[in-house]
């Protein structure tokens, strides 16, 4: 019987939570490459320090660069985990 390996992740707590599906594979070593390099993304993230003193005066450049690290700090600490999903074709779970 064929297979699939889905990578589902999930984030967020209570009223926030979702999961979605990051990949849909053939081979489960592939999935596990897929999930093992989101996981690595989102640790590596949460310890990238503040690029800027918010208090201090920033350039319009120096903002656009504090939100993006923020938004991406936020969103990791959000992260919740990745798992790899054995399914089979044509065939109810």
């Amino acid at each position: 019987m064929k297979k699939c390996y889905v990578v589902e992740c999930s984030s967020g707590q209570h009223e926030d939570y979702h999961w979605w599906i990051a990949g849909i594979f053939d081979d489960a070593c592939t999935a596990e490459v897929l999930k093992i390099a989101i996981d690595k993304t989102v640790e590596i993230t949460k310890n990238i320090p503040q690029p800027f003193d918010i208090n201090q005066y920033l350039t319009d450049k120096q903002w656009e660069a504090y939100d993006k690290w923020n938004t991406e700090n936020y969103q990791s600490e959000q992260f919740n985990s990745s798992k790899v999903v054995e399914y089979p074709f044509n065939k109810p779970k």
